[in-house]
C-alpha cells in the first residue's frame, strides 16, 4: 500500500461517531415489522389496569404449583361454604391454572426467539467488530513511522470511543472510602 494514498485518505476521510451512524433502511423495515407484530401480540395480552407484581406476588406466584391449586380447589368444592369463607371462585381457579399452562409454552417460545435473535445479532457484529478492531491495532502501528502523524487524531477517537464503555461501568462502581478506626471488642479506646 503506497504510504502517500493512506496518509491522503486519513486526512481526507469523514469521521463518523457511532452515536450518529444509522441502521441500514432495509434492516431497519425489517426490524419495525417484527417490533410491530411484537407488539401487537402484546396488546393481546394487556390488561384494562395495568399493574406491576409486587416482589412479593411474585414469589406467591412462583412458589405455588398448579398441582397444589387443582388440589385445593377440588377440596374447596367437598367442604360446604368454604368458596365464600376463602373468598374463591374454583371455576375462575381452574380457568387461571389453565390460561396459565396453555401460555407458558408461549413464554418458552419467546425467551428462545429472545435468544436466537440475541445470538444473530450478536455475530453479525463479530465480523465488524473483529475488524474495526484489526484497524485500531494496524493504525497504532502506522502512528510509529514516518507520515504517520496524520493518523494520530483518527487514532485517539477510536482509543477514546472502545474506552469509553468500561469508564460508564467504572463509574456506576463506588470506590471504598477511607478506613474507619476500629474500636477494640472490650469497648475500651487504645
Amino acid at each position: 500500500m503506497d504510504t502517500m494514498n493512506v496518509n491522503n485518505a486519513l486526512t481526507t476521510t469523514e469521521v463518523t461517531p457511532a452515536e450518529t451512524t444509522s441502521p441500514s433502511p432495509q434492516y431497519e423495515a425489517d426490524a419495525r415489522a417484527k417490533i410491530a407484530a411484537v407488539r401487537a401480540m402484546a396488546a393481546d395480552f394487556a390488561l384494562p389496569e395495568p399493574r406491576s407484581l409486587t416482589s412479593a406476588e411474585r414469589r406467591v406466584v412462583t412458589a405455588t404449583p398448579r398441582v397444589f391449586v387443582e388440589k385445593a380447589a377440588n377440596f374447596g368444592q367437598t367442604v360446604p361454604g368454604l368458596s365464600e369463607a376463602a373468598n374463591a371462585d374454583f371455576t375462575d381457579m381452574r380457568d387461571g391454572e389453565a390460561y396459565a399452562n396453555a401460555y407458558d409454552a408461549l413464554i418458552d417460545e419467546l425467551e428462545a426467539t429472545r435468544q436466537l435473535v440475541r445470538k444473530a445479532v450478536a455475530l453479525r457484529r463479530l465480523k465488524s467488530a473483529r475488524s474495526a478492531r484489526s484497524i485500531y491495532r494496524m493504525g497504532k502501528s502506522y502512528m510509529l513511522v514516518d507520515g504517520g502523524d496524520n493518523a494520530k487524531t483518527h487514532v485517539q477517537e477510536m482509543k477514546k470511543a472502545l474506552h469509553r464503555r468500561r469508564r460508564a461501568a467504572d463509574a456506576q462502581v463506588p470506590s471504598p472510602g477511607p478506613p474507619t478506626p476500629q474500636t477494640p471488642a472490650n469497648g475500651n479506646q487504645a
